[in-house]
């Protein structure tokens, strides 16, 4: 009888140990910092990287593409007459109409492009994650981006390079797709880039359809007006 009792005294024992043990390690898990994503590596600043930034993401938000069409215009006028003017004029009009188009595998063919915003903001180089993942909805979510004026470009950056913040919160379902002011939609070109890579007009009907289709959206909650205060 001793023995089984002393038998008895060492099981509970070393139960409680086990139960003050997971204990303690739920403790420290709550304890752990959150997760640090980089999106760019330390000192991966290359003059491919400055010519990325400048002639990608700052020139085409210039008046410098605007002058350029109109100055191919006249080009061709002077050149061909009413020929080649037609014939350019035809062109930009069907980029206008074409139905929209999504690649995901252009998407991520040009990430490289959006690693580059990593190295330019200080500020948005890394992303801090929760631990714990986000709980499954039949919806998908919306990520707000603000300040828009301090973060310009964060948008794009947050957006294109999904892959690596997704992934830790658990959104393996559905895709993500940023939006962006509906103005830009009116030009040629830009029109068509922004649709290929996911980039949306930021229209309630939009995000609605993809919320829907348990697609995920960025906006840039301050807006247009936010982002000239840059």
């Amino acid at each position: 009888m001793g023995s089984l009792g002393n038998d008895s005294q060492i099981a509970a024992r070393r139960e409680m140990e086990g139960e003050r043990k997971s204990a303690n390690d739920e403790l420290r898990s709550k304890d752990e910092p959150p997760q640090i994503h980089f999106f760019a590596k330390p000192n991966s600043t290359t003059l491919g990287t400055v010519l990325t930034l400048i002639f990608y993401h700052m020139m085409p938000f210039t008046t410098i593409p605007n002058f350029s069409l109109v100055y191919l215009a006249y080009y061709l006028y002077t050149r061909s007459k009413y020929i080649g003017l037609t014939a350019y004029i035809g062109f930009l009009l069907m980029l206008l109409v074409i139905p929209p188009y999504y690649s995901k595998t252009v998407r991520r063919r040009v990430r490289v492009l959006y690693e580059a915003l990593a190295v330019y903001l200080p500020s948005a180089k890394y992303i801090i994650v929760p631990k714990e993942g986000l709980p499954a909805r039949d919806k998908g979510y919306i990520f707000a981006i603000h300040p828009h004026g301090r973060m310009f470009y964060a948008n794009a950056m947050f957006s294109q390079l999904h892959e690596i913040w997704r992934a830790p919160l658990k959104l393996t379902e559905g895709d993500l797709f940023q939006t962006a002011a509906g103005g830009f939609f009116n030009v040629p070109i830009a029109r068509n880039w922004f649709y290929i890579i996911g980039i949306m007009p930021a229209s309630k009907k939009n995000i609605v359809d993809k919320l829907r289709n348990k697609d995920h959206v960025t906006i840039a909650v301050g807006g247009v007006r936010e982002g000239k205060c840059v």
